[in-house]
């Protein structure tokens, strides 16, 4: 088969052979969007449509994917046996991980961070010493100190969100997530955009994960599990297509994670 493809000075190139335009395609001198024509058809359209170009283009997807797969596989990635299936259809799937605990703990450390730096920047109260826990009940009840409380929460909230979308424009990870070895992308190693940054961390934020919320937090963390568990994503990562990556912890970077811990608990005695 001899396709043409449109030029952007108006003009055409080609004829071109399939294993010709598979080389530009590769090389990124043609994009699968540009137009192509063949004799068979009756108008140009885009060359992604034309059927033994689409059949190329999945073709080395598959090879993309398997060679992706097996990467992971061997950085110690969980691969189920309906992408490894999904993979030789031609669906476009990418290797999961899960790790609940690691995620966890990540945000758990970067939950303990900010509230150590808030800590130094803040005017956070303190109960009185050596209260009794109904005393301590009866002063946390107390208006004034409701209210301060809640004021704290909203502008921290605030901040993380702003912050944690930042990190995870820029860089993919938050500090803890970095801690963990864990990196957040979209499909094709694509970072996440700011906007999507920034609705996935709310939406982690309102389902309770983000701001402790005992109540929301005790029905989004199970769903977050089971979906985890079950699909190698939770749901909120599944909702904006983010692929969560992890690399290996070896006895080096465990050493290092349990210091920072260390460090962030003493802060908190000073």
């Amino acid at each position: 088969m001899q396709i043409y493809i449109a030029t952007d000075d108006g003009g055409k190139q080609g004829p071109l052979f399939l294993h010709q335009i598979e080389t530009m395609i590769r090389e990124g001198t043609v994009q699968p969007s540009q137009l192509g024509w063949h004799r068979d058809l009756s108008d140009w359209i885009p060359l992604r449509e034309i059927p033994a170009v689409r059949e190329l283009l999945e073709s080395r997807e598959r090879e993309e994917i398997k060679a992706k797969l097996d990467k992971e596989s061997a950085d110690g990635t969980v691969i189920t046996r309906a992408q490894v299936e999904d993979a030789a259809r031609g669906r476009s799937v990418l290797p999961t991980n899960r790790r609940p605990l690691a995620r966890f703990a990540a945000r758990l450390f970067d939950s303990l961070l900010v509230l150590s730096v808030a800590r130094h920047f803040f005017d956070m109260p303190a109960p009185p010493p050596d209260l009794s826990r109904d005393q301590f009940y009866a002063w946390m009840a107390q208006p004034e100190i409701l209210q301060k409380f809640l004021y704290l929460k909203l502008i921290l909230s605030g901040l993380v969100l702003i912050l944690e979308s930042l990190f995870i424009h820029f860089w993919g990870a938050t500090p803890g997530k970095a801690l963990f070895r864990i990196r957040l992308s979209l499909s094709g190693e694509r970072p996440l955009g700011l906007g999507k940054s920034f609705l996935r961390a709310a939406t982690v934020w309102l389902a309770g994960c983000g701001t402790w919320d005992i109540c929301l937090g005790a029905i989004a963390l199970p769903f977050g599990l089971i979906s985890l568990l079950q699909t190698g994503r939770t749901w909120w990562d599944a909702r904006f297509a983010v692929v969560v990556h992890h690399s290996p912890l070896r006895p080096a970077h465990i050493l290092l994670i349990l210091l920072a811990f260390y460090a962030i608990l003493l802060s908190f005695a000073r």
